[in-house]
């Protein structure tokens, strides 16, 4: 069996977007038959800090806007091809049934070309 492809999925305090990604992320895995390894990371959650090590530990790192692309590259030494911007604005509160819904359609289309 190949070693599953690891995300660290990232948006601005690890909330809604990337937790959602991460969810998604394994839902398309076991679709497709294939496995996978994600992990939701907020850039701005003080409790938690970016380094390079920590990213270049994973195949891709998904971000979620272009603001959050400019600070983990800048943050970090990743080449560029690794770093995905999945364009899904920060508006979502997945506590409300219809922002999720509408939170995990976007990221399914988004992430649908990533896994297997």
């Amino acid at each position: 069996m190949e070693t599953p492809k690891r995300y660290l999925c990232i948006c601005s305090m690890g909330r809604n977007r990337s937790p959602t990604a991460v969810e998604v992320l394994y839902e398309l895995a076991e679709e497709r038959k294939t496995e996978v390894y994600a992990e939701p990371y907020g850039i701005r959650n003080k409790k938690h800090y970016m380094t390079s090590s920590r990213v270049e530990s994973f195949d891709y790192v998904l971000v979620m806007d272009i603001l959050t692309k400019w600070e983990v590259e800048n943050a970090c030494d990743i080449p560029e091809d690794r770093v995905v911007n999945l364009n899904v604005p920060d508006n979502y509160d997945v506590k409300i049934p219809t922002q999720r819904k509408n939170l995990r359609r976007i990221l399914r289309r988004r992430l649908e070309k990533l896994v297997g």
